[in-house]
């Protein structure tokens, strides 16, 4: 299992995660409800998953749980629904939120063991932070899904101006709430009110500040180990 961890820094597979993810950053702004709107998404949401299981699948057993995650991602979004509304809603978002974060932990991990501060290494430390943000979003939305009224836009809530969970343009407008609270910008036009969108949101920006503190740190100290040595 060591030896496959090590894999990502031989093969170098971050490159394309990164730009699943910066794609899905950048088409934020021009997701609507329509049916494009919504092939994005789903374009977006499946990029970073397909890229990431790639990235993560430094074993044969992370292999098949990143096939198995991303397989049932696909059943649960474009396949037919068999469960109620608000149930096959929370199944989409959380199964994507468990393989953003299962990714972003095997990337970890991977950085981790890096002994010597290459490309991959900066890739891997900043498209785990990419991902990190992304699983919260996921999170984020499974909230209002069980509470429509969690997050308030000014004296209305996300639910009632973007019409429901399922429009893409409320998940759009998650991600700049979730980019905005783990960098803790916090610029306030977005309040979560609900306990537990309350405490996700702290949790999030609590975490955003640790990973920063962290990995800079980790990054700082192999870099001064690699300059001590080359002298």
């Amino acid at each position: 299992m060591a030896q496959g961890l090590a894999m990502p820094h031989q093969r170098g597979p971050f490159a394309g995660l990164l730009l699943a993810q910066l794609f899905f950053i950048a088409i934020t702004p021009f997701i609507s409800d329509t049916g494009a709107g919504n092939v994005f998404l789903h374009l977006a949401v499946f990029g970073i998953l397909a890229t990431g299981a790639y990235a993560s699948s430094t074993s044969r057993s992370l292999l098949v749980v990143s096939v198995v995650i991303f397989v049932s991602a696909a059943a649960s979004w474009v396949g037919p629904g068999f469960l109620p509304e608000n149930v096959e809603r929370l199944t989409q978002v959380g199964v994507v939120g468990i393989g953003y974060t299962f990714t972003a932990v095997i990337i970890l991990v991977s950085v981790a063991r890096h002994e010597r501060i290459t490309t991959d290494t900066i890739l891997g430390g900043i498209n785990a932070y990419l991902l990190i943000a992304f699983a919260f979003t996921m999170f984020h939305v499974a909230v209002m899904v069980i509470d429509p009224d969690s997050y308030r836009i000014g004296d209305q809530s996300l639910a009632e101006v973007f019409d429901g969970s399922r429009d893409s343009r409320g998940v759009a407008t998650l991600v700049y709430f979730s980019f905005t609270t783990l960098t803790t910008l916090g610029l306030g036009d977005i309040v979560p009110v609900h306990p537990v969108a309350r405490l996700l949101t702290s949790c999030e920006a609590v975490f955003g500040q640790l990973y920063v503190a962290i990995v800079i740190a980790r990054l700082v100290s192999l870099e001064v180990s690699q300059r001590f040595v080359s002298r």
